[in-house]
């Protein structure tokens, strides 16, 4: 009698072991609730993203190449939309997109002494636009000398208006 409560006890852990085996084959875990979630970088890259149901990524939160954080938006096509993280000198920027994937505005600080086109000092405020081919059609920020300035671009890039609020 031993040997068949045995056997019977060693068969059905074998089962629950199989089905245990055959259900850990599903890769989709469900709905997931949770306090936190951390996200460390292991030198290959710490991130999460998003996709819809076309298999197509709608975001995308992760690390830069210099380690600053940064999330991307991208439309249903897969297409990005907007771009908000932090620059090359460590300061922070927010980008949009058109449908296309074409930058059409910039609002943030200062990453190079040229950004587009304006001669800027870095870590200083800024908003640029730019026309559907991605082209600057205007620029309202701080110049190299600390003042305010405002400019205006054809659709070529070309200036054709600027005003300094230096007195």
């Amino acid at each position: 009698m031993k040997k068949y409560t045995i056997g019977l006890i060693t068969g059905a852990l074998l089962g629950i072991s199989a089905m245990m085996f055959m259900g850990s084959q599903n890769k989709n875990l469900g709905d997931i609730t949770v306090n936190s979630i951390i996200v460390k970088d292991d030198g290959s890259g710490g991130f999460i993203e998003i996709y819809n149901a076309d298999v197509k990524r709608t975001a995308y939160l992760g690390n830069g190449e210099d380690a600053g954080g940064f999330i991307k938006i991208y439309n249903n096509k897969g297409k990005k939309t907007s771009y908000l993280g932090s620059g090359r000198n460590q300061s922070g920027f927010l980008e949009t997109y058109n449908s296309k994937g074409i930058r059409t505005s910039y609002l943030g600080t200062n990453d190079d002494a040229k950004l587009t086109g304006i001669l800027a000092l870095e870590n200083n405020g800024n908003i640029h636009t730019l026309n559907s081919e991605g082209i600057e059609t205007g620029y309202f920020g701080t110049d190299d000398k600390i003042n305010g300035i405002i400019e205006l671009f054809d659709r070529y890039g070309k200036k054709g208006w600027s005003a300094s609020g230096k007195q």
